[in-house]
């Protein structure tokens, strides 16, 4: 698995776009329902930024080879006994160890 096909959901993107532009052109509640989405938008480009830097810099300095990271992402995957290329904020924090904040 190459880091290409970690970046394939450029679909939800453009889900996400389409979806922005849809509530940008409604008023009341909905313009506020569309900063929203473009916030999370955003947010979640400069989550893959940061994750495909980080990926990068692990993969260069030879801390993590392709085959590593397939094992990873195959592995953490399943933690919600899912396997389906994605995890909840509540998966990563039970797996970390770590509480939700109050």
């Amino acid at each position: 698995m190459g880091l290409i096909d970690m970046f394939r959901d450029m679909r939800q993107d453009s889900q996400i776009r389409r979806l922005s532009t849809e509530l940008e052109n409604s008023t009341g509640q909905d313009v506020r329902a569309s900063v929203k989405a473009q916030r999370v938008a955003e947010n979640v480009g400069e989550l893959n930024l940061l994750m495909l830097v980080t990926l990068r810099a692990l993969l260069d300095k030879g801390i993590l080879t392709y085959d590593d990271l397939g094992k990873y992402f195959a592995q953490i995957d399943a933690i919600d006994g899912k396997a389906d290329g994605k995890i909840t904020l509540e998966d990563v924090r039970n797996a970390l160890g770590l509480r939700p904040p109050k």
